[in-house]
């Protein structure tokens, strides 16, 4: 079958999930923002799809192959996890650590990772694993890719 025809094939389904049962899961109040949210990244997917279209039939010629991976639904939330230098930045290891790892809640026993912001201390993997998956300390939340005074900081964004 055609690329674009399935391309545009899957458009539709995800449409009809979204109309049909996704957009009844949101507040009465939160549609029409979603909906508008979901109207535009539909717009800008066919804009990307017309032109590759656009350009094949200019060139009479498939010279490249565009792979567009669309979720089905466009609602769903995007992991932010720092860089491996944001990592660097904000956590050392240290020697003779003691105490509990936040993560995996086992003891800590000799060497470890400490949280230059926040001292808070974890096993080298346990920390690794945490953030893939976020950019805050397991403990205080405290976002490692701010920089700056720990004192002026909180965690609740209080002053």
């Amino acid at each position: 079958m055609d690329p674009y025809i399935e391309s545009l094939q899957g458009l539709v389904e995800s449409r009809n999930l979204y109309i049909g049962r996704t957009i009844n899961q949101f507040r009465p109040a939160d549609r029409p923002a979603s909906y508008n949210q979901f109207m535009l990244n539909e717009r800008m997917y066919l804009e990307v799809l017309f032109r590759i279209l656009n350009q094949e039939i200019r060139t009479a010629q498939n010279t490249s192959q565009v792979v567009l991976n669309i979720p089905s639904n466009f609602l769903d939330s995007v992991a932010v996890v720092p860089t491996a230098a944001q990592i660097t930045a904000a956590v050392e290891t240290i020697e003779g650590a003691h105490g509990n790892c936040a993560v995996c809640q086992d003891a800590i026993v000799g060497q470890a990772s400490r949280v230059r912001h926040c001292g808070h201390q974890y096993h080298q993997e346990c920390i690794d694993n945490w953030f893939t998956m976020s950019v805050r300390c397991p403990v205080c939340r405290h976002d490692i890719r701010e920089i700056g005074d720990p004192v002026a900081q909180t965690s609740s964004g209080a002053v």
